[in-house]
């Protein structure tokens, strides 16, 4: 009997009775183009391999356990991105899970304790979320620019022993930013609210994550509430907030500052929208976030606004 030392990666959709029950052959289809268009094009790169699919879940084995991590990672952000673009009963959502064990190796397939502790896991993670053993904590630990949040040693089913375990806790506040840039900030600023109270000292890309979410959806006050809880605030986007909500002393007071420390800053360092599949969406928030910079410059706007024309530039905020 062969056996090998393998990172598996166990996927589940969440509510997949649900969603066949609604539409079968909808489901059936969505599911397919998902696996052909997200899974395999990632697991493939991080020198994956697919080795069971069920109607609604699938394994996968990985030789190492930063790719099979990074690999979920990806898988997630993706699904997020898609999900940004479809109708709420269509979305299609899975929980992951990860171990690092020995299975027996039978032709293709993978069998053993090691494939279970990974199936286990994958019940366990939250919806769009990656759960993870111990083992598979501390190896990615300082290798990867995310962690893994311990949640102790949990008893599972057909598991003797207690197995030790890790969530993600960054996955709502970085997938957050693709349905605040598709037009619907609400189920954005529901997911950085979420990530925010999950954390007891949360990290000041969620709180920024949260206040331009809360700027996008029209609610300036709660953005300069959000920005001024970080440590080192995002300044060009706190001076917007500040116009918005009618604080345009602030706004020039913190421009001014701002200005001695880059005396070279022109609007157009800021003349740039997220990308993403609607762009038409945020070219529409980013023109008043310009006019609220112009403004804070204490001159005329038009002067200011010459000559700027907006480009596309990636999703995360570079505000400083």
């Amino acid at each position: 009997m062969e056996r090998k030392l393998i990172t598996i990666l166990a996927a589940d959709v969440v509510g997949y009775a649900a969603h066949m029950e609604r539409d079968e052959k909808g489901t059936h289809e969505r599911l397919v183009a998902g696996r052909k268009e997200l899974f395999e094009p990632e697991i493939a790169p991080h020198h994956g391999r697919v080795f069971k699919l069920m109607g609604d879940g699938m394994l996968a084995e990985f030789g190492s356990v930063v790719d099979a991590v990074e690999c979920a990672v990806s898988v997630q952000r993706g699904l997020a991105e898609r999900n940004a673009e479809v109708a709420e009963d269509q979305r299609i959502q899975v929980r992951i899970g990860i171990n690092l064990g020995e299975v027996i190796v039978e032709g293709d397939d993978r069998f053993g304790e090691g494939v279970n502790i990974a199936a286990r896991l994958e019940q366990i993670a939250d919806p769009g979320g990656v759960c993870v053993s111990g083992k598979v904590a501390r190896e990615v630990e300082k290798k990867l620019a995310f962690g893994f949040e311990p949640m102790g040693a949990h008893q599972v089913k057909n598991i003797t022993e207690p197995i030790l375990v890790a969530k993600d806790s960054w996955t709502l506040a970085d997938c957050a930013q693709f349905p605040v840039w598709a037009g619907r900030p609400d189920r954005g600023i529901a997911w950085l609210e979420e990530a925010v109270r999950r954390e007891a000292n949360p990290p000041d890309w969620y709180l920024g994550n949260l206040a331009i979410a809360y700027y996008v959806a029209g609610r300036p006050d709660d953005a300069v509430v959000q920005f001024l809880k970080m440590k080192e605030p995002w300044r060009t986007n706190l001076i917007a907030a500040y116009v918005s909500a009618g604080k345009l002393n602030e706004a020039q007071a913190l421009m001014a500052e701002f200005r001695k420390d880059y005396p070279d800053y022109t609007l157009k360092d800021d003349a740039v929208w997220p990308t993403g599949k609607t762009p038409q969406f945020s070219e529409t928030v980013l023109k008043p976030y310009l006019a609220g910079l112009a403004a804070s410059f204490a001159c005329p706007n038009h002067r200011l606004l010459q000559g700027v024309s907006i480009r596309s530039s990636s999703l995360r905020s570079s505000g400083v």
